[in-house]
């Protein structure tokens, strides 16, 4: 929707922002076509041509056409003034240096190996107007769109000259930076985001630095995988060559030969075991085959003995066809993405190194752009086009932070941040019958006496902060020996036991503190689905130290009293009615998100939509979580998930409740290309559901998006992030639509960065300044946090709701790992259905 004006509440301050002023002197127009490549000996076969091999044969096409030719390395090129055909087929032949490399392993046919022929179709599509980016008002349509695509094409075609890693609008190379050990045969690779963007200011290019994506290290395979599984390189396994075809399958490696190949897999035998048939010519000039091993064929063919002759051969070939290399002759060629999931502590190598400082971040854009118009300044005049080399400054406000109530008291809120060292805003209900169980570890386990000391350690806490909690009336520790237990087996045993040494029995514990070894227990999710599900049953897990701190045991007090009911920080607006628009309305707050598997599997979605239901307050909020098709983003089953909320509203007010009149409802994980999509599916699909209901609220849709590359750095102060509560909604903000960029946190590490909030749709009304500090103020409401936190509590509790119940279906066997190449290509399986909470927990915030 369009911007109704801009807001005006807060002190305004000058800030930098890493965008870069684009112009153009005049316009042009560039000719789009469609481009296919194919093998010149079967036109009509459909085996892709590799992207490298696309983009040489096209070197060759602009060669011959003597055009200035623009290719986006699949199917579509940009002309800078116009060709003389309008459709035209070529055949391309490369030479042997810029032939591609072997495809083994792949889908194509031998033969392929050594292609070197194309057939080259072009046919024209349509005229693209880049003079229309010269017009601030026309930026919005779709139009300068198709002109923003041609130079985000330009900049990307230039860094594939340069062997970049491409991923998207971003590039990687070890030239960019400093290359870094993330620890099991990967390191990082620095990089750079670099997209057009139309804005207030009329057009801009953003440049993100250091983006970095993770690589295979380029080693021999032996020494990859002894990284790999922390082990020398004898040390390797035949049962971890399974994990290792799954990570290295389609990597490509140089052989002995220097040829290039793919891994398809490993050998079922060792080097010195592993027999093939090799077809000899005899001295009467006939073939015959000869059986022999691996390590004997390279000791008579090349003279090399191997190092390593135990270790199993890799599969260069396919399945039909093996092809064993021994794993020292096969070299992991540089600049190959790793696409498995990151360990714990690769996440925090990583996440150790691409934090920095705003005043470093500010110097490694600056280098980025130098380099960039660098390499790319040519081709972008001759499309009449001019970046400023400067960071542009833009205007911004900080909005004061709310007061927030504990007790009877009203606290001011410094720098984002505030403790509990006395009481919460309102406690739960008395605990008085609850129970200790403590999941044991082997080494150095938890004495009954360490479980019992760290259990009334969080009573004590409980009461400093008003909840009144009496002592556990049981606590069970299992026996170590029960550790190498699987995590369903070892739930099974602590159950019985507590039905057996229930002090009450027959009669279910108001609440269940549970220990555990690790954060990564296996015991974790039957626990909580046994507890959630079955039982029904206010729980909290923990994996404390010996000797647990009192910050770590007021993070555990404010995650039981949200659970249990109680309320930990309350916005002093929210107690006395006095938030605009939502005090004076009956208002439910909706977060919306989807929960997806790794990009390789087809590990189902998981949807969740969670809303307030405790009116006139805003803390309190439920869950619905459904699983959906794997990678769906759009909501499948939002009818059932809202109408329940619905009751749950309604339900909560007794007797004379009503359901809300207002809706505000924040989406998270949504690109622009589905905005359309939300607002002619999931928002119709949240007003029929209304309306079957017999009522028609007010809704307001707010798109929440953290995964855009905009960041902003205050002026001559380039050490310290952007204060909470900095608002940008003019400059590099869009040029029509009604957005904002907000960074409500305070940024202890790295460079803070600012959610972008999109209003799509808004019946209720808002003003720029009643949306912005309504959103402001839902940051200092997440009952986990003591900080204000970096997006909308609803939707934080939208993503803990969907993981948690995402747990679920591991233990159902819904959980599927990377498959093969075959099975990807197949239908994805259909959604299992959750198991449903058990009602004492149901409408609780059993997800935080």
């Amino acid at each position: 929707m369009r911007r109704p004006g801009y807001g005006q509440q807060g002190t305004p301050v000058r800030l930098t922002c890493n965008h870069f002023a684009v112009t153009l002197s005049r316009g042009m127009d560039v000719a789009q076509y469609n481009v296919s490549i194919s093998y010149a000996d079967d036109p009509n076969d459909k085996v892709l041509v590799e992207k490298g091999a696309n983009r040489r044969v096209m070197d060759k096409v602009r060669a011959e056409l003597g055009k200035k030719l623009i290719f986006d390395g699949e199917n579509t090129a940009y002309v800078l003034g116009d060709l003389s055909f309008g459709d035209k087929e070529m055949e391309v032949t490369l030479d042997k240096a810029m032939g591609a490399s072997s495809s083994s392993g792949g889908p194509a046919k031998k033969r392929r190996a050594d292609a070197s022929s194309y057939m080259v179709r072009i046919k024209f599509s349509t005229k693209v107007d880049l003079g229309i980016l010269m017009r601030k008002e026309d930026l919005h349509l779709s139009r300068a769109q198709d002109a923003l695509r041609v130079l985000d094409v330009l900049v990307r075609e230039q860094a594939a000259r340069r062997e970049y890693v491409l991923l998207r609008e971003s590039y990687f190379h070890q030239s960019l930076g400093p290359v870094k050990d993330v620890g099991e045969g990967v390191e990082s690779w620095s990089g750079y985001h670099a997209s057009f963007r139309p804005c207030s200011l009329g057009l801009s290019l953003n440049l993100a630095d250091p983006s970095t994506t993770i690589v295979i290290k380029p080693q021999l395979v032996h020494e990859f995988l002894a990284e790999y599984f922390d082990t020398s390189p004898g040390g390797i396994r035949a049962d971890h060559l399974t994990r290792a075809k799954r990570v290295l399958k389609g990597i490509v490696v140089q052989v002995y030969t220097k040829t290039r190949h793919k891994i398809f897999g490993f050998s079922d035998e060792p080097a010195s075991s592993q027999r093939f048939e090799l077809k000899e010519k005899g001295a009467d000039g006939t073939f015959r085959l000869n059986s022999t091993t691996v390590l004997q064929y390279y000791q008579a063919r090349y003279n090399e003995t191997l190092q390593f002759p135990n270790l199993h051969c890799v599969n260069v070939g396919k399945a039909t066809r093996a092809v064993y290399v021994p794993m020292e002759f096969c070299s992991i060629l540089p600049g190959q993405r790793y696409k498995r999931k990151l360990s714990g502590n690769q996440i925090r190598r990583h996440l150790d190194q691409a934090r920095l400082l705003p005043s470093d971040r500010a110097n490694v854009i600056n280098s980025g752009i130098t380099q960039l118009l660098s390499n790319s300044s040519v081709e972008l005049q001759s499309l009449n086009v001019k970046v400023d080399s400067k960071m542009m400054s833009v205007q911004g406000r900080v909005l004061p932070a709310p007061l927030l109530k504990f007790g009877h008291r009203d606290v001011p809120v410094q720098a984002g941040r505030w403790n509990y060292n006395r009481d919460v805003s309102q406690p739960a209900l008395p605990v008085k019958e609850w129970i200790v169980v403590c999941f044991n570890r082997r080494k150095n386990p938890f004495s009954h006496q360490d479980v019992s000391r760290i259990a009334n350690q969080l009573k004590e806490c409980c009461v400093q902060k008003g909840m009144a909690v009496e002592n556990p009336g049981l606590v069970l520790v299992e026996d170590p020996s029960f550790s190498e237990h699987p995590g369903w087996e070892r739930v099974d045993m602590m159950v019985a036991k507590m039905r057996k040494n229930n002090p009450n029995p027959g009669r279910r514990p108001g609440f269940v503190l549970c220990l555990l070894p690790s954060k990564e227990s296996d015991a974790y999710a039957p626990f909580k689905r046994l507890f959630l599900t079955k039982e029904g049953i206010p729980n909290q897990c923990i994996a404390p130290q010996r000797n647990p701190n009192n910050q770590y045991l007021t993070n555990v007090v404010l995650k039981m009293n949200a659970k249990l009911g109680g309320y930990n920080t309350v916005l002093t607006s929210e107690f006395k009615k006095e938030l605009p628009k939502l005090s004076y309305a009956q208002t439910m707050i909706l977060g919306m998100d989807v929960s997806h598997g790794s990009p390789f599997s087809h590990t189902p979605s998981v949807a969740a939509m969670v809303g307030s239901f405790d009116w006139p307050r805003i803390t309190r909020y439920s869950a619905r979580v459904m699983a959906q098709s794997a990678k769906q983003e759009a909501f499948a089953n939002i009818p059932s998930m809202l109408e329940s909320l619905l009751k749950n509203f309604k339900n909560f007010q007794g007797e004379k409740g009503c359901y809300p009149q207002q809706l505000i409802v924040f989406r998270d994980g949504v690109s622009e290309s589905q905005f359309e999509s939300v607002l002619t599916g999931e928002l119709q699909d949240i007003i029929k559901t209304c309306e079957g209901l017999g009522i028609r609220p007010k809704i307001t849709l707010v798109v929440a998006q953290k995964r855009h590359h905009t960041r902003f750095l205050p002026v001559g102060q380039q050490k310290k992030n952007v204060e909470p509560g900095t608002v940008v909604d003019r400059d590099v903000a869009h040029p029509t639509n009604f957005d904002f960029f907000l960074c409500s946190h305070f940024g202890m590490l790295g460079t803070s960065r600012p959610t972008h909030y999109i209003v799509l749709y808004d019946e209720i009304g808002f003003t720029p300044d009643e949306i912005q500090m309504t959103i402001n103020n839902l940051c200092y409401t997440y009952v986990k946090s003591t900080t204000a936190v970096s997006v909308v509590a609803p939707i934080n509790y939208a993503h803990l709701a969907a993981k948690k119940m995402k747990n679920f279906m591991s233990l159902d066997g819904s959980e599927t790992g990377s498959l093969s190449s075959a099975a990807t290509r197949e239908s994805a399986p259909p959604a299992p259905v959750l198991p449903e909470l058990q009602g004492n927990v149901a409408n609780t915030m059993f997800f935080v």
